[in-house]
């Protein structure tokens, strides 16, 4: 789903609300996300400016369409990172089911290793 709103060429802001809805399912993966503060500030960033810049370039007409365009660009960019990032989570997790994740347990405190049969 995510990977058919990279490819539009000017993005709306529901092509990212079933992802980022969809990836509560996969919150185990999030203590092995890499890019969390930076796809959250450019997603933040891309959606405060470009209704903003939209406003200046059709209603104000102070601004072109450039302005606009490099919105989607980091729009997209930050989507492709949202889209790695959980690849690289998903497979950093299967890595450590396979090869075993070394476990505490809170009451005992004694180590269990957790493997994929």
């Amino acid at each position: 789903m995510s990977i058919m709103a990279l490819f539009k060429s000017y993005p709306a802001i529901s092509d990212i609300t079933l992802p980022l809805a969809l990836l509560c399912m996969w919150s185990h993966l999030f203590r092995y996300a890499r890019m969390t503060l930076v796809v959250g500030c450019m997603l933040l960033v891309a959606t405060v400016l470009t209704p903003l810049l939209w406003h200046l370039w059709i209603h104000a007409g102070s601004a072109n369409a450039n302005f606009y365009f490099s919105m989607s660009i980091l729009y997209g960019i930050a989507q492709i990172l949202l889209v790695s990032d959980v690849i690289y989570s998903f497979l950093e997790y299967q890595f450590d089911l396979r090869n075993g994740l070394p476990r505490s347990l809170d009451k005992t405190g004694q180590s269990i290793t957790v493997k994929l049969s």
